[in-house]
């Protein structure tokens, strides 16, 4: 199955909010930390994001790489042409600390250069996401009960992604060139 690059940052984008909603709901309750084999921490929030991440991205049909997932050999990495990369959960420790200081990152890579991804920063409820050779975007996001924005924020530039028709049937909160309120 081939999806179109907006449907895959779609996804992207989709995949890294939900699963940063997920961790807040940790964030905000008494947090229980575990160590993994090489000292570092982890916490049902990595868990949780993961599962979040690889339920939307397993549906493009690309291999997922997570921090949290299962430990791929490299001969078999090595042949994927496509991947994604995530971390679901960066900056346990500051998360822990409750610090306010951590990310949900999800990158495409192809031909071994990421070409698309997203950032969603949970605490201040922003995504930033963009795709390569293109200036990246960032919109606040809306509680979870709600539905998605109006309009993505092209950092750079100040203006609205629009993108080709196929994102703006995607994200049809988006208006073209239009400025924040």
């Amino acid at each position: 199955m081939t999806m179109h690059r907006d449907d895959l940052l779609v996804a992207a984008a989709r995949a890294a909010v939900q699963a940063g909603f997920a961790t807040l709901a940790v964030y905000q309750a008494e947090i229980q930390v575990e160590y993994k084999e090489d000292r570092s921490p982890l916490t049902l929030a990595d868990k949780r994001s993961h599962e979040i991440i690889v339920g939307h991205l397993k549906k493009t049909g690309i291999p997922v790489l997570s921090e949290e997932g299962r430990n791929i050999p490299y001969a078999e990495r090595s042949r994927w042409r496509q991947l994604w990369i995530v971390d679901p959960l960066d900056g346990t420790k500051e998360f822990v600390k409750r610090l306010d200081e951590f990310t949900v990152n999800i990158a495409l890579v192809e031909d071994q250069r990421p070409t698309l991804g997203a950032i969603f920063v949970p605490v201040k409820n922003v995504l930033y996401f963009g795709r390569s050779k293109t200036a990246p975007f960032a919109w606040r996001t809306p509680p979870p009960s709600i539905a998605w924005p109006r309009r993505a924020w092209n950092v750079t530039r100040g203006r609205s992604w629009a993108g080709s028709g196929r994102a703006r049937k995607n994200f049809p909160w988006i208006r073209k060139r239009t400025r924040p309120s």
